[in-house]
């Protein structure tokens, strides 16, 4: 059973030594660090499967380049937004296609114009991303292959909790890392006690460990969500009996 922010923020007071503490370390601003915390780890582990999404509905193509990453729905659309967009297709039944991921740096170099009248527009079948706001596609899409649906692939933030509130967070099992993070915080904001401070660190987030210490539980949950529990031993057994 997942826990809720109030509980998630009642357990963070309690390992600091301040529960129900209404000063500095408060139900509001433990809110923003969870919600905080949240962000970062999406940021550090993309594709975790309960913020995965698979979306065949929201883009269509036409005569244009860049498609919106807002214009795209996740989750359950309130106040979710993609974080990593990992693949992009063109559907269109048997002539669907999968697009080729350019650098965007590399894509400009190839590419230094792509809607001059010159460039031959024809089906899309590259993709790079326009800073955090647009999908670019190209070639730049020929009339006769407008009105097809784009398949996006990727993964979103989840929803910000409000102040104190009973709802749970959209990621599974990482309620232990919203905690860690938060009494990380908390010996920052406190500042009183440097030791507790960095113990607390580490206890989110130590990827290159001592002898004596382990890994965080950002490592570790990143280790347990890129485990293949599908995989197939037999690299050549594809077929669909």
């Amino acid at each position: 059973m997942s826990l809720s922010c109030q509980e998630i923020i009642d357990e963070i007071q309690a390992r600091v030594g301040r529960p129900g503490t209404t000063v500095l370390i408060d139900t509001t601003w433990l809110t923003r660090r969870i919600n905080e915390g949240q962000k970062d780890l999406i940021d550090a582990v993309p594709l975790i499967p309960s913020v995965s999404f698979k979306n065949t509905a929201s883009l269509d193509t036409t005569g244009t380049i860049l498609y919106a990453i807002d214009d795209l729905t996740v989750g359950d659309n309130t106040g979710c937004r993609p974080c990593h967009i990992i693949d992009v297709w063109y559907l269109d039944g048997h002539e669907s296609r999968q697009l080729t991921f350019v650098p965007q740096d590399e894509f400009d170099h190839q590419h230094p114009d792509p809607t001059h009248s010159d460039a031959a527009f024809a089906k899309p079948a590259q993709w790079t991303l326009r800073g955090n706001a647009y999908i670019e596609l190209y070639p730049y899409c020929a009339s006769g292959y407008w009105d097809k649906n784009l398949r996006v692939d990727g993964d979103y933030y989840p929803k910000d909790f409000t102040t104190d509130s009973t709802s749970t967070c959209d990621i599974s099992r990482a309620d232990e890392g919203m905690i860690l993070y938060g009494v990380w915080k908390a010996w920052e904001a406190i500042v009183i006690n440097p030791i507790a401070t960095e113990k607390a660190r580490k206890a989110w987030s130590n990827p290159r460990p001592a002898a004596t210490e382990r890994l965080g539980w950002l490592e570790e949950f990143k280790d347990k969500t890129e485990t293949m529990i599908a995989w197939s031993g037999n690299l050549y057994d594809n077929a669909i009996d």
